[in-house]
């Protein structure tokens, strides 16, 4: 099986779109400082304390984008298809550090492995094999993962 990959000038128009509408900065949503209760109801728009600013999603709101996820080679991470990524650009990739990178212009989501000078891009699902970049060719991370937000499914 192979990964899914998608051309870098795609993925660039995508989130030069979603970062023309800057997600980020804009979305407010009601908040609420009570924990819910798995035991006895609890009246929570007593508890609502403010509306909820996504730029708490990430450190850096000036260097971070979000973009879909298509397929299915992270989901022992639990990255599945339909979720979104919260990326970070101005964290500094670490060995384990699950990142989006473009290798000779396609991009794709792997956790990153740094070993004895070589670099891997290793899936999170047995039925992917690890990308070991070659010195020929083009490697450019875009950024850390930061959050994954996904569907509850019923």
């Amino acid at each position: 099986m192979n990964s899914v990959l998608i051309s870098e000038s795609e993925v660039y128009m995508r989130v030069k779109a979603i970062l023309k509408l800057d997600p980020l900065s804009k979305a407010r949503l009601p908040m609420f400082t009570c924990p819910i209760s798995a035991g006895h109801p609890v009246h929570t728009e007593d508890y609502r304390d403010n509306d909820f600013d996504a730029c708490l999603l990430t450190r850096h709101p000036d260097e971070t984008f979000i973009l879909p996820v298509e397929g299915d080679s992270m989901i022992d991470a639990h990255i599945l298809s339909g979720d979104w990524l919260v990326v970070d650009r101005a964290i500094e990739p670490s060995d384990g550090s699950i990142v989006i990178a473009s290798i000779d212009d396609e991009l794709t989501v792997k956790r990153l492995r740094k070993r004895n000078g070589r670099i891997t891009l290793e899936p999170e699902n047995d039925d992917y094999r690890p990308l070991h970049i070659a010195k020929h060719m083009e490697l450019t991370i875009w950024g850390v993962v930061v959050k994954v937000i996904h569907d509850v499914e019923i």
